[in-house]
């Protein structure tokens, strides 16, 4: 009887070691692979392509910091917990520079209508959980709750690039750590040279009609009479060929200075660079750099 009993115990045990082995690759098959291609991977079905694609321009634009933002949506994560699979998910991808270690991954789990965010090491005390957990509440919170998903992807993760770009002293949008200076146009330049131009002329016409000619000789000479002056004419006024002569007869210049003067040419628009989304096509994303994550960052509740 006790040999019995036993042998089913010993029965039982191995059946509940062989169901947990057989158990182990399923948990491990619930992880899906980081993305190709995208840095989004829309298990649930519930993105649109423009949004996939805004968070793409997003990982594209901080490419000279190494940062990243990973994005996943499932429907369950399982029987582990929002914080777990999200950590797993993130050290999985490798969000992030391998050196810096500054990944960002957005967790979306339409089945209990929850999300949590997960940050690299790097990111540790740069981005506190409690700033995390904030974002999530202005940005997350109403497209979760509602089934807006698009929304609260596109929010908070636009939130956090903002956070990224600050962060690093980028100019959201440019992905460049410095404006470039605005170059002034070809046509701008002309048209300086022209008036610089057109001044230099009226100044050589002014003094040619001021004086007076060259008025009778002294004794002993001949009489100078009139002189005949010349008037040097750009290309563009006189044609090409000999100077041109006139007569000119006396007269008292008049009174004043020359009036008017020449307006400069109008100045560049300063005009900073939108923020904005990263809509239309999109120009797709190389793959996460290897990054890695201690499990810290903050949920919904």
């Amino acid at each position: 009887m006790k040999q019995a009993i036993k042998r089913r115990l010993t029965g039982l045990v191995l059946s509940a070691i062989l169901l947990a082995a057989l158990a182990l690759p399923a948990f491990a098959a619930d992880i899906p692979a980081a993305p190709s291609g995208h840095s989004v991977l829309d298990q649930a079905g519930v993105l649109s392509e423009e949004t996939i694609n805004t968070v793409d321009g997003y990982n594209n634009a901080l490419s000279s910091t190494g940062a990243e933002i990973g994005v996943l949506t499932v429907d369950f994560t399982g029987n582990l917990s929002i914080d777990d699979y999200a950590l797993q998910v993130f050290n999985k991808w490798g969000i992030g520079d391998k050196k810096k270690q500054n990944g960002v991954l957005f967790l979306l789990v339409t089945g209990d209508q929850n999300a949590y965010c997960t940050i690299g090491t790097g990111l540790e005390g740069e981005i506190t959980y409690s700033r995390i957990k904030q974002l999530l509440e202005d940005y997350a919170r109403d497209g979760v709750k509602s089934g807006n998903y698009d929304d609260a992807v596109v929010q908070f993760t636009g939130a956090m690039y903002s956070e990224l770009c600050s962060l690093y002293g980028i100019t959201p949008g440019e992905g460049q750590p410095q404006p470039k200076p605005v170059e002034q146009d070809d046509s701008d330049l002309s048209g300086v040279l022209l008036m610089l131009l057109i001044a230099a002329v009226l100044i050589i016409l002014i003094i040619g009609t001021s004086g007076r000619g060259g008025g009778r000789g002294g004794p002993g000479g001949g009489g100078g009479g009139r002189g005949r002056d010349v008037v040097f004419w750009p290309l563009f006024l006189g044609g090409w060929g000999r100077p041109r002569y006139y007569h000119r007869p006396y007269h008292r210049p008049p009174p004043g200075d020359f009036g008017g003067g020449f307006g400069g040419p109008g100045g560049f628009g300063g005009g900073g660079f939108g923020g904005g989304g990263f809509g239309g096509g999109g120009g797709g994303f190389g793959g996460f750099g290897g990054g890695g994550s201690r499990g810290g960052g903050a949920g919904l509740d």
